[in-house]
């Protein structure tokens, strides 16, 4: 187990160490992040599919670390739940409060709204250990969670929901829709606009910069983390604008 103070070596240990990877969620996202700046850097045009797929994943990414807190199992899900469709919470004297799903176009995203019930929740039944597999929570279902500022990004100290307008959601969605030809590759050719693909970024990256950098996920840094984030995405705006 690594303790707070070993995090610190976790950057370096990867540079020193030849027999190990060091990993955690936090490293998982700078790592996309920073690929993203290494493959802009580069001249051939196929970079363009794995900036498409490390943006998303480091965005992806970012939005498990700040979900998980301190209890992984947050971010985890059964096969064949419902996610954030009638779950429910309570906050000290108030009413239970049900969760539903408001869904946004046709791409998958979704936000979360809290409905206040009478009485208690509905007893769970119990489901045998053989039908229980532990998942991580899809992608639409963790950037519906850092969206809310009413349970999910409200368990920590300060809530700081990520706020999400329009045009940055179609860029996420549009995201999405590439990243998913690239990971599931239909044996066909496929012409890319690569301006298209350009415009993406800094929408995205300004999402990633939020979760990044705004939000509590900050004090599970240590100060070169929090550089290098900074860094990376002062290079990547820089590569782009």
């Amino acid at each position: 187990m690594v303790n707070q103070k070993d995090k610190m070596i976790y950057y370096d240990l990867n540079k020193d160490n030849s027999k190990f990877l060091y990993i955690d969620e936090i490293q998982n996202a700078i790592d996309s992040l920073n690929t993203v700046l290494f493959m802009l850097n580069k001249d051939d045009k196929l970079k363009w599919k794995w900036i498409v797929l490390c943006l998303q994943h480091s965005l992806y990414h970012f939005c498990i670390a700040n979900l998980k807190g301190t209890n992984y199992t947050q971010v985890l899900t059964t096969k064949g739940r419902t996610d954030d469709d009638n779950h429910y919470f309570k906050r000290g004297n108030e009413k239970w409060k049900k969760s539903q799903k408001i869904d946004q176009g046709k791409s998958g995203a979704y936000l979360i709204k809290w409905i206040e019930i009478d009485g208690e929740p509905p007893i769970k039944e119990k489901k045998g250990t053989n039908m229980v597999k532990e998942l991580l929570i899809p992608f639409w279902t963790a950037f519906a969670r850092v969206q809310d500022g009413e349970f999910w990004m409200a368990q920590f100290i300060k809530p700081t929901p990520l706020k999400v307008d329009d045009d940055s959601l179609k860029s996420v969605e549009e995201l999405m829709y590439y990243r998913n030809k690239f990971m599931h590759f239909a044996p066909i050719g496929t012409l890319l606009n690569i301006e298209k693909l350009k415009n993406l970024i800094l929408p995205v990256i300004d999402l990633i910069s939020f979760l990044a950098l705004d939000t509590p996920l900050r004090i599970l840094y240590n100060g070169e983390d929090e550089k290098r984030i900074k860094k990376i995405i002062s290079e990547i705006k820089n590569k782009i604008i």
